[in-house]
């Protein structure tokens, strides 16, 4: 027998045993969290403005449709409001409780007057939040968006902020995290 071929037979060996090994490996699945505006009873999710806080949107309006996560959304316009609102013209807040700090955001958008270019999405904390990304809600797909990625999250209070832009309109649907 040849010197080369008992080294391709043991390299052939071995890659079999490391394929086989690997299949015995399961990966972790993400679980994931679908946070809907206006939330089902028993999902888990709330709106801080629901519980009876004085935030949780700002000038934000429902709005219903059957392209809409659940049948309704939020809308408002993106305008530069006053500074006691923290300089934003509209928010919208999920509260959930999420075991991870390793997460990523999705957003639900399925309405082309949800116009927002830079809707910001973010965790809100008194010290510190995370941001996911800034997403063109004018540009968007239908359905779910992926938003961006954020470590060391802190926070179970999420939210959509507007851009300042005057002429276009916040949405807010529905988001779904992974972690």
């Amino acid at each position: 027998m040849k010197k080369g071929t008992t080294a391709r037979k043991t390299l052939c060996a071995l890659f079999c045993l490391a394929f086989a090994l690997s299949a015995l490996i399961i990966p972790a699945s993400a679980a994931e969290r679908i946070m809907d505006n206006d939330a089902l009873p028993n999902s888990g999710v709330t709106n801080p403005k629901k519980d009876g806080e004085s935030y949780g949107w700002f000038n934000m309006s429902y709005v219903e449709s059957g392209n809409y996560y659940n049948g309704d959304a939020r809308k408002g316009r993106s305008t530069l409001s006053t500074p006691i609102d923290g300089n934003y013209g509209s928010r919208y807040c999920w509260r959930c409780n999420i075991p991870s700090k390793s997460i990523t955001l999705y957003a639900y958008l399925w309405d082309v007057s949800f116009t927002d270019p830079k809707a910001k999405y973010e965790t809100l904390s008194t010290l510190s939040g995370s941001t996911f990304g800034r997403l063109d809600q004018n540009r968007a797909s239908y359905g779910w968006n992926y938003v961006g990625y954020a470590t060391g999250v802190t926070s179970n209070l999420f939210a959509v902020t507007s851009s300042t832009n005057n002429t276009t309109y916040l949405g807010a649907d529905a988001i779904k995290v992974t972690y």
